[in-house]
């Protein structure tokens, strides 16, 4: 099997010669990916129910104490809607995968499958700094393993080549800074919980277009 990617070439004839050599294709990796993905998803709203027999007073009562519950879901909905956008545009710029890319995508599919637990453990126990450790470890295990994905591609030269360097600098950025504000939330969790969980804000500092700027003006 070669291992080796040109600068061109027919990517169909390419993959067709890739699952006859009993490989998988990018079709079928995306596939799988989005299915995971897609029961992460779902996975979410499972423990959330809806509360029945209840005078009004008392459905008020029990909507408050799912608040948690709620926050937690839609959190997690949002890191690994953040997670399968990146994802999906990293794998597009892949021609093709080797084993590798076909190891490291299904490590990093098994942090999005526990992405629901630790949900569900914050939803419970979110005032305990066991439960904000946990849930940060597996984010930032995430965006580490996306990071080390893309890496990999470019070290083997397995990217399309359209890929820019921009387009890099952005993903990689993005994913880094989900990376340090996860990490940095775990030590800051030992001092206070909520603390932790505020550490996690600074996931969405705009990482990528800094780093652009920065080494456009040679810093």
């Amino acid at each position: 099997m070669a291992t080796e990617v040109s600068g061109g070439g027919d990517d169909t004839g390419q993959e067709d010669d890739l699952e006859r050599e009993g490989g998988v294709g990018m079709g079928r990796l995306l596939a799988f990916s989005d299915g995971v993905f897609a029961i992460a998803f779902t996975i979410l709203v499972l423990d959330i129910v809806v509360p029945e027999g209840l005078s009004a007073q008392a459905l008020k009562a029990a909507l408050v104490e799912q608040l948690p519950s709620i926050w937690s879901a839609v959190l997690s909905f949002a890191v690994i809607g953040r997670f399968w956008i990146s994802h999906h545009h990293m794998l597009g710029l892949v021609r093709r995968p080797d084993a590798g890319v076909l190891v490291l995508n299904t490590a990093l599919l098994a942090t999005i499958a526990m992405i629901p637990y630790t949900t569900s453990l914050l939803a419970e126990y979110g005032d305990e700094t066991v439960a904000v450790v946990v849930y940060s470890a597996t984010v930032a295990a995430t965006a580490g393993l996306q990071v080390v994905l893309l890496w990999w591609a470019v070290r083997r030269r397995l990217l399309e080549p359209r890929t820019s360097r921009n387009e890099l600098v952005d993903t990689v950025g993005g994913l880094t800074g989900a990376v340090l504000a996860f990490v940095v939330a775990i030590p800051v969790a030992f001092a206070s919980p909520t603390a932790g969980e505020l550490c996690w804000l600074l996931a969405f500092v705009p990482v990528g277009p800094i780093m652009r700027r920065w080494s456009r003006t040679g810093g």
